[in-house]
């Protein structure tokens, strides 16, 4: 009955682990985190085939050096990226202005404290 239950489960985790594997496989022309599902199929099949585990073992070998070609050389960290990075997208409250955006035209500012046309003011 033991050796009938690690068949088994040997079975069991090499299907699973090898489905994993080729999905991920399948991810590398498809849409999907192939970088991620290939190691996780391998991690599953490295739990009962030794031949997986040594697979794995190149995979983290080689994957521990990336990180740093993404890094800046000197250390420095990149500049940060997006719409509040950039001083020219934020508008400042000026409250001198009467809390109005400094900088904004005065047609604009009063396109902006007007209601919308058509509708009574509800006060």
């Amino acid at each position: 009955m033991n050796l009938a239950w690690k068949t088994a489960k040997r079975l069991v985790i090499g299907v699973i682990g090898g489905t994993v594997l080729l999905v991920g496989v399948a991810m590398i022309v498809l849409p999907g985190p192939a970088f991620v599902v290939i190691p996780l199929g391998l991690a599953i099949l490295a739990t009962e085939f030794v031949w997986a585990k040594r697979l794995l073992t190149r995979v983290k070998d080689r994957v521990r050096g990336f990180p740093t070609v993404l890094q800046e050389p000197s250390g420095q960290q990149p500049p940060p990226s997006g719409p509040s990075a950039s001083a020219d997208h934020r508008l400042e409250v000026d409250p001198v202005a009467g809390g109005h955006a400094a900088g904004m035209d005065a047609r604009v500012q009063d396109r902006v404290h007007q209601p919308p046309a058509g509708r009574a003011d509800e006060t």
